[in-house]
């Protein structure tokens, strides 16, 4: 059998293609072009491109179909948009399939005349439509049934009335139950004792699939709602215990709420705006009403769900494992959960400054002892062992892991070092923790990761503000979808090297330092923030394309300003490092669908950006600057409370990927940051100094240039007197 379906990458077009593929149907979608068509793709169905608004895109659809499922409609905006998707095309599919030989239409039970009914009136299929409340929503839909009624004479037509659809990875909270208030509220009309009319999207499925094998059907209407009773207050308990533990359930009168409605409507309707709050919802919301679905049961052969709570708490199950965040970060309080005793001796290579960060947080876990600080000066390791009370110290890594009996490595040297000690260290079966970059080039790093491999120890880099409070919250709130689809990731590092003109590395002695030897000079020591935030969040990037810019802030560089277009598999991103514009900028913003994120990681707070949908748009951006308002004033308030209890840190995130690596070898479970992401770190870089390499001034140009970077300026020319006449 050969089915056209409407509305094909919908929620429930989905599972009904899904249910008539396992059939052996051959399914033909009609799909726009902003639809998501992968998993039709996966499904084998064949796409025709256009919309239901185009009679001739209809007529190309409708040819050599056996059977239309007309599940498409509209769930927002004008009367005129409700017309043209829930009832105009329906009049097309029918007037130019007339040798279909099966017409299935999904409405609602949404059509009967709730508005005339008392509470606990059973709406069987022959009840009449509703006359007075009517929602653009509930109106096209009793308008596409007429329609139906006319041509049923000629084409064997069926209409299928769900309830509330859940399942799947539908909607967490079903239609009925009331009101979202953003994460961790939920608004209910009334006491909460209310049965909620829920219809299975599989369910629908099955009806949609008996229905086209039932010739007793042709010219009827189905009822769907799945046996059991399943209350708000029943319901929003499940979600609470499977889903969200801090959900508050609230609850409002339906005389104060309507009271409420009918004001904002008054006053939203004297600005010429429309009220997101319908008084006919307030009222489904809050009385009980019934819908039998004996006869699907007794014509269709149809059998709803074995058991009502246990298909919701499937659903709320999978909603619970798709929303994970895509990094799983064992911790309670901002601390790092690891339930064992066990200490590993550690052996510490290089002294320079991020040596003591790591000393520090070190020396206060309890799964670790310091046995040893190794560093060519012995000045600076001697004195660096005295403040840590380390009584070992050594002047190269052979001597140090030959003389002590060493568990773990942390090479914080520079990054030319770094694969000749990680390879000493990983030789001795040592675990190794390397600062950022894990190496100067990605060849480097496979070979580094190819020796712990074989020898089965744990190696990772310190990507550090991967695991900064704000970025894990930041993946929490991407993982429980609030942003919707991610399309541009935004990575932003600025050092406002021009507002300190006194910094180490703008020094002219500088220009020897270890970090203008790299192949990216000065913007491979600090590149790895933005890299590694980036890629947290967009996965595997493509393509890139770089832009450089010279302000004359680093006197030992060319160009002090650096910007990386990346491509990934499903978004786009940017990589700004700034080295010369102030003040510092340490931030991600997150662009999606559904919302923003801003992360700000020098100040630790968010700003999570979104519409609210109940509300006119001009109110919901004026909520948006009160919440930054009251984040800023909250942060604010935090940070200088933790700077004068000396426990404001930039470097957290050290202190969590440090404890994560320890928890990896004690536990036997994966580094904080995989092989995968510090090769990817690596191949990016690479890629990035390749383009800047192409960019580089030509030859011509580099004998004006001074050994600081800046153009030397051009020698004056002589310009040639003319001869002037001799006065007399």
């Amino acid at each position: 059998m050969r089915v056209l379906v409407t509305g094909a990458s919908g929620f429930l077009g989905r599972h009904i293609i899904n249910k008539l593929k396992s059939e052996g149907c051959d399914v033909v979608a009609i799909v726009r072009n902003s639809s998501v068509v992968d998993q039709l793709k996966d499904a084998g169905v064949e796409f025709i491109s256009g919309d239901l608004r185009d009679e001739a895109c209809i007529k190309r659809a409708v040819k050599n179909v056996d059977a239309i499922v007309h599940a498409a409609a509209t769930m927002g905006g004008s009367w005129d948009d409700y017309y043209d998707i829930n009832v105009k095309s329906t009049e097309l599919l029918l007037k130019h399939a007339p040798e279909t030989k099966r017409f299935v239409f999904i409405s609602s039970i949404i059509v009967y005349d709730h508005s005339g009914a008392d509470s606990g009136m059973t709406f069987t299929e022959e009840m009449p439509y509703e006359q007075n409340s009517l929602t653009n929503y509930s109106r096209s839909k009793i308008e596409a049934e007429k329609i139906i009624a006319k041509y049923a004479k000629k084409i064997p037509t069926v209409i299928l009335r769900p309830g509330a659809l859940y399942g799947g990875s539908g909607p967490i909270y079903p239609a009925r139950l009331g009101f979202s208030l953003g994460s961790s509220k939920y608004l209910v009309i009334g006491d909460g004792n209310r049965e909620i009319p829920l219809s299975h999207v599989d369910s629908v499925a099955d009806a949609v699939w008996a229905s086209m094998n039932r010739k007793e059907a042709t010219g009827k209407s189905y009822n769907l709602i799945e046996d059991g009773v399943s209350t708000q207050n029943g319901y929003l308990n499940r979600v609470k215990s499977l889903t969200n533990p801090k959900l508050r359930v609230l609850h409002l009168s339906y005389k104060v709420a309507r009271i409420l409605a009918i004001m904002i409507q008054k006053s939203l309707g004297l600005a010429g705006m429309s009220s997101p709050i319908r008084l006919p919802y307030l009222r489904l919301c809050s009385t009980q009403f019934f819908y039998p679905n004996d006869r699907a049961k007794k014509e269709l052969g149809w059998q709803p769900q074995s058991s009502l709570q246990s298909s919701i708490d499937d659903m709320l199950n999978k909603f619970v494992d798709t929303r994970k965040p895509s990094r799983k970060v064992p911790h309670h309080k901002g601390k790092i959960l690891l339930p064992t005793n066990e200490k590993l001796n550690v052996g510490m290579v290089g002294c320079g400054m991020f040596a003591e960060t790591h000393l520090k947080i070190l020396q206060k876990f309890k799964n670790t002892n310091i046995v040893a600080i190794c560093d060519p000066n012995q000045e600076v390791r001697e004195k660096l062992a005295k403040k840590f009370k380390v009584s070992k110290t050594y002047e190269n890594i052979q001597e140090m892991l030959s003389s002590e009996k060493i568990d773990a490595v942390h090479i914080v040297t520079p990054a030319q070092t770094h694969l000749e000690l990680a390879l000493a260290a990983i030789k001795k079966k040592c675990h190794v923790l390397v600062e950022k970059p894990v190496a100067i080039n990605a060849k480097e790093a496979r070979e580094m990761f190819a020796a712990a491999k074989k020898q089965n120890v744990k190696l990772t880099v310190d990507h550090n503000h991967v695991f900064d409070e704000v970025m894990i919250k930041a993946r929490e709130i991407i993982g429980k979808g609030a942003l919707g689809k991610i399309a541009y990731v935004e990575s932003w590092y600025a050092t406002s090297y021009s507002s300190n003109s006194k910094n180490r590395y703008l020094r002219y002695d500088a220009k020897d330092m270890w970090v203008y030897k790299l192949p990216g000079s000065l913007y491979q020591n600090m590149i790895s923030h933005p890299i590694s935030l980036l890629t947290d969040v967009m996965g595997k990037v493509k393509e890139t394309k770089v832009s450089t810019q010279y302000m004359h802030i680093v006197p030992h560089m060319q160009n002090d300003e650096l910007r990386v277009l990346v491509e990934g598999e499903q978004m786009l991103g940017s990589i700004h490092m700034s080295l010369a514009i102030t003040p510092r900028y340490h931030s991600v913003n997150i662009y999606g669908t559904k919302g923003t994120l801003k992360i700000d990681f020098l100040n630790k707070f968010i700003f999570h950006d979104k519409v609210i949908p109940m509300l006119p748009k001009v109110i919901s951006r004026n909520v948006m600057i009160v919440k930054h308002a009251a984040t800023l004033l909250f942060s604010t308030i935090r940070n200088a409370f933790n700077i004068l209890r000396r426990k404001h840190s930039l470097f957290e995130g050290n202190e969590r990927l440090i404890h994560l690596f320890y928890r990896s070898i004690l536990l036997d479970e994966p580094v904080p940051i995989s092989q995968e992401e510090a090769l990817q770190s690596m191949e990016i870089m690479d890629e990035i100094w390749k383009q800047i390499d192409k960019k580089k001034t030509s030859k011509t140009d580099l004998t004006r240039l001074n050994g600081n970077g800046r153009s030397k300026p051009k020698p004056m020319r002589q310009r040639k007197r003319k001869p002037v006449a001799a006065k007399a």
